[in-house]
């Protein structure tokens, strides 16, 4: 358990090996119907949407709303779902940086509960699509 963080920069400047937590977990839409998808990242990264749009061929993607996450997932408190999309039929795309990483450190459905799982591990638990499309992001240290 950590201190209550609803930013996982916060979080991740409180946690041991902060680096490999996972920043970015979103779920995405296309316009002409609801489809969702998951995509995970270190917490020191952010996402190119573009490129996300062109590895799923959907032009028209978003984020998801916090409505929509609380409805998709109400078991968990918005914004702390774990990247676990695959247990909801919802495809997971980690970033390829992820794939070699030791260990992956996320959200278990409450700001105040972390798991760290081998990166192994949650590649044979999640079997994601992994792929190329997050880059390095300044992070301000308060």
């Amino acid at each position: 358990m950590h201190p209550l963080a609803y930013t996982v920069k916060g979080s991740r400047l409180r946690g041991p090996n902060a680096r490999s937590r996972v920043d970015e977990d979103r779920r995405l839409q296309r316009r002409q119907r609801l489809w969702n998808a998951r995509i995970v990242l270190p917490a020191d990264c952010a996402a190119d949407f573009d490129e996300v749009r062109r590895l799923l061929s959907a032009a028209g993607i978003r984020l998801a709303t916090e409505a929509e996450l609380a409805a998709l997932f109400p078991e968990c408190e918005v914004g702390a779902m774990p990247p676990f999309g695959n247990l909801f039929n919802i495809p997971v795309l980690p970033d390829e940086s992820l794939a070699s990483a030791e260990f992956v450190g996320f959200t278990a459905g409450t700001h105040r509960d972390v798991l760290h799982v081998g990166g192994a591990d949650f590649h044979a638990l999640v079997n994601p699509l992994v792929a190329s499309f997050a880059f390095k992001e300044a992070v301000s240290i308060p």
